[in-house]
Order: structure tokens, then C-alpha cells, then sequence
């Protein structure tokens, strides 16, 4: 994890992404059976994260057994081979990813990446738009899965004053799966 150079600093100097590092030298340090990880990859730069992926998958491999608390959907997808969602201190549903990925049928997530920023309030009116998140410079639109619901929400979009310069229709993941099972989101929303 690239720390070798810093190993005579003090840990107390050491910014929050490098403490992260250290925490995970340490928790591989005795070669453990079971790791258990509390959003790990949390202030991590991105060569850092890809280092601790490999890892984990080595570790993985090797038979150690992984216990992996994320909010990280993308990471939990990518890691894991069975997930669990708890939810105020009760386990809601799990199984494997893709088991439970597809529990959610009938859902389709619409990104478009917008040059200018856009009043979207009104698209959440638009037939079969479940819920709206915005992020950075998309829209992410979480709509039921029906005909001309992306020519619906493109249409919203550009009636609002939007300038779409991307736009693509994804599958659902593990974040649809904990809306599904909680009604709430995982980021703000409209």
C-alpha cells in the first residue's frame, strides 16, 4: 500500500486515507482465517482501492473467509460472492448478489449526463419515475421498466432546460435492492 517510505513518520501525522491503509497492513499483518473489514475502502485514492480489491480477491482465493460491512453497492458487487442487507439492527434478505439483484424485476436506471444544471423537480412527474438522484453531473433516474420510458424521461429532461451530452440505460444493482427492501435511499434523492 505504498507506506514503506512513511514508515518513520509518526501515525499521528499520517492523513486519514494513509491511516486506512495502515489498518489494513495491520488487519493482514497476522494472516488471518476470517477478516472482518468495516468499509475499508473509505478514504482511499484509487490506486490504493484497485490494491486492496486484489487483495481481498487473493485472500479470498486462498480461503480466507472475508466479512465485508459496505455501503459501497459497486464494491459489495464486485467482492463479494453472498451479501446480506441489514437495516436497523435487522437482516432484511440475502443471497448472492445476482440473486438478489434480480429480485428487483421490472426496474431500469436511466443516467444522462447533463452540460448544465437543471431544475429536475417537475421530471420526477414523468409516468414510471420512481425516484431521481443527482450526482456530480448526472441524473439518475430509477424508473419501472415500460415502453418509451426513456423517450419519457430524454423528453423531461429537455422540456426542464436540459442539455444531455450522455445518456444510458443500466441494469438495477445493490442499491435498487435496498430501496426495494427499505424504501429509503442510499444517497439524496428526490
Amino acid at each position: 500500500f505504498d507506506l514503506a517510505e512513511y514508515a518513520d513518520d509518526r501515525v499521528k501525522t499520517y492523513s486519514y486515507g494513509m491511516g486506512k491503509k495502515l489498518a489494513l497492513i495491520e488487519a493482514l499483518a497476522h494472516g488471518p482465517e476470517v477478516l472482518l473489514l468495516d468499509e475499508p475502502s473509505l478514504g482511499l485514492d484509487y490506486t490504493s482501492q484497485l490494491a486492496y480489491q486484489r487483495r481481498i480477491r487473493a485472500l479470498s482465493d486462498e480461503g480466507v473467509a472475508v466479512l465485508l460491512a459496505s455501503n459501497q453497492v459497486d464494491e459489495v458487487e464486485s467482492l463479494c460472492d453472498r451479501a446480506a442487507f441489514l437495516h436497523r439492527g435487522k437482516l432484511l434478505a440475502e443471497g448472492t448478489p445476482e440473486e438478489l439483484i434480480s429480485s428487483v424485476e421490472g426496474v431500469r436506471r436511466i443516467v444522462a449526463t447533463l452540460r448544465n444544471p437543471v431544475e429536475y423537480g417537475s421530471i420526477a412527474e414523468v409516468g414510471g419515475v420512481e425516484r431521481i438522484v443527482p450526482e456530480g453531473r448526472d441524473l439518475v433516474f430509477h424508473c419501472e421498466e415500460r415502453p418509451g420510458i426513456v423517450a419519457d424521461v430524454v423528453a423531461g429532461v429537455v422540456g426542464a432546460g436540459g442539455d444531455i451530452v450522455n445518456l444510458s440505460v443500466e441494469r438495477p444493482n445493490l442499491e435498487d435492492v435496498f430501496v426495494k427492501l427499505t424504501g429509503e435511499a442510499l444517497r439524496d434523492e428526490v
